[in-house]
């Protein structure tokens, strides 16, 4: 059965549980949950549930989840490399010329 928590011993009870279902990572060893619920990835990566919910329902290239007895999770490895592929370009590394040409070019202009 399930240790009372002033035992000391729930806090191992619930990892084994977590661990047995794959939402704590065993390569690791440091207890961190391989899958967060959004409550957890809100606080992860600081931006509102609704966010969250508005980047995995996107048409364009959402963000990765799971809906298991109707709770969302995302892996957080998943999420991190999801972000990495959002990073911001600088202005001056964008060629605005070439981007114009190319929409002229696409709609029958030519410069």
């Amino acid at each position: 059965g399930r240790p009372k928590k002033k035992e000391g011993g729930y806090q191992v009870w619930r990892n084994k549980r977590l661990s047995e279902r794959g939402l704590i990572s065993n390569q690791s060893g440091s207890g961190d949950p391989e899958w967060l619920d959004l409550r957890r990835l809100e606080a992860y990566a600081c931006v509102s549930e609704r966010t969250l919910r508005d980047w995995i329902h996107s048409p364009v290239n959402p963000l990765p989840a799971v809906r298991v007895r109707g709770k969302i999770m995302v892996r957080k490895s998943e999420f991190d490399r999801w972000m990495e592929h959002h990073r911001i370009t600088a202005l001056g590394a964008v060629d605005l010329d070439a981007i114009v040409e190319s929409v002229l070019e696409g709609i029958g202009h030519v410069r």
